[in-house]
């Protein structure tokens, strides 16, 4: 799951501002405020929600996950109808906010289920999300490339969507 998580924020966060540029948003020079949006978001969201959602570490992180469908959806309709600006905005408050804020959840979850992590597990976890990182931001980066710019929210709505389904069928 970390594999989705940290591919996730640095996919959005590492090609938002050469999307800006390409879209004709913004100056190049501007395009780099976009990723500090979603940054500033997920920083404030991250402290926000683990106060904001009451019930198990597990039931938590599913309605943030749900929660992140849905605001990545509303990025992707925007993004649609070609209301670039505001939809870059939306999606890195937002989908920054929600999808970050996972990862207190992330460290807890085994305690919900009296697992314990050996530190060669917790090694292969951050082996998992580098894997992410390198390989979800190649495939968007190609997808914008070959498809069009916009493949950057749908491409992260599917794999919003997939890491969704993948903690359904794991905590099931």
């Amino acid at each position: 799951m970390f594999f989705f998580y940290i591919g996730i924020m640095t996919t959005y966060s590492g090609w938002i501002s050469t999307y800006a540029v390409v879209m004709e948003v913004s100056e190049k020079e501007k395009a780099t405020s976009y990723a500090s949006i979603f940054w500033t978001s997920s920083t404030f969201f991250r402290f926000l929600t683990i106060y904001l959602f009451s019930g198990t570490i597990s039931h938590k992180w599913r309605r943030m996950l749900q929660i992140s469908i849905v605001f990545m959806a509303i990025s992707c309709f925007i993004i649609a109808i070609q209301v670039y600006e505001i939809g870059i905005i939306f999606c890195g408050i937002f989908y920054g906010g929600i999808i970050t804020s996972v990862i207190p959840f992330m460290f807890t979850l085994p305690s919900e289920f009296q697992m314990q992590i050996r530190m060669n597990q917790s090694s292969s976890i951050y082996v998992a999300g580098s894997m992410g990182e390198a390989f979800l931001s190649m495939v968007i980066g190609y997808l914008m490339a070959w498809i069009s710019p916009n493949m950057l929210f749908f491409g992260l709505f599917l794999v919003t969507f997939a890491f969704y389904l993948i903690f359904e069928m794991t905590i099931n």
